[in-house]
């Protein structure tokens, strides 16, 4: 019975991880927000970058194997033009959550996998897709959207004020939304149709 009973928790608690992205998806964010005397007070040197600057991600290519995947990504960094190619740069996304280093990409199921950190450290702190990494001086929150991918990131100091806010131009709409969208747009549409006929039997009368 014991070993019945040991057999059945593995196998409730095994939790298996799936990266949803894709080849040739590209991700944009921006820098919305910089505090320059509180950055270089808390990290000891000046940004190199502005409010409004952007960089980039394209995935190029995709490799699975034991421990996870290796994404081939081409970076633009702050300073760069998006007209010219980009670096190429090498991302390892673990599907063990003990292997998270505050990762730009994470596996889905996301909140399961994100539940997971404050076991593997405690200075993480989660709250559904969003997770909060306590430091001494300051603290870095990361928010994800439902594919994993980064979507808002800032840095918080002491004080509450923040340094450096960072978020996607991109945004994934959820089902629901994007039902609701379709369901104004397809009135909207009827709304004019209609419009336009009484106008033309207005005139024609």
């Amino acid at each position: 019975m014991n070993i019945i009973t040991i057999s059945m928790s593995v196998n409730v608690s095994a939790q298996t991880y799936e990266l949803d992205l894709d080849e040739d998806d590209s991700f944009t964010w921006e820098v919305t927000e910089l505090n320059h005397y509180a950055f270089e007070k808390t990290f000891g040197f000046e940004p190199d970058f502005e409010e409004g600057d952007q960089t980039r991600r394209t995935i190029r290519e995709i490799d699975e194997y034991t421990d996870g995947w290796t994404l081939t990504v081409e970076f633009w960094d702050f300073d760069d033009k998006f007209d010219e190619d980009g670096a190429i740069i090498y991302d390892e996304v673990f599907e063990d959550p003990e292997n998270y280093e505050d990762n730009i990409f994470v596996p889905t199921p996301v909140n399961d996998y994100l539940a997971e950190l404050p076991d593997v450290d405690s200075s993480y702190v989660v709250d559904g897709l969003r997770v909060t990494k306590r430091g001494t001086d300051y603290d870095m929150i990361k928010e994800y959207d439902d594919r994993g991918v980064l979507v808002r990131e800032e840095f918080i100091d002491d004080d509450d004020i923040v340094l450096v806010r960072i978020e996607a131009t991109f945004r994934i709409i959820p089902a629901a939304g994007f039902q609701e969208i379709i369901g104004f747009t397809v009135i909207a549409l009827i709304s004019i149709i209609i419009y336009m006929i009484k106008k033309k039997k207005f005139i024609f009368v």
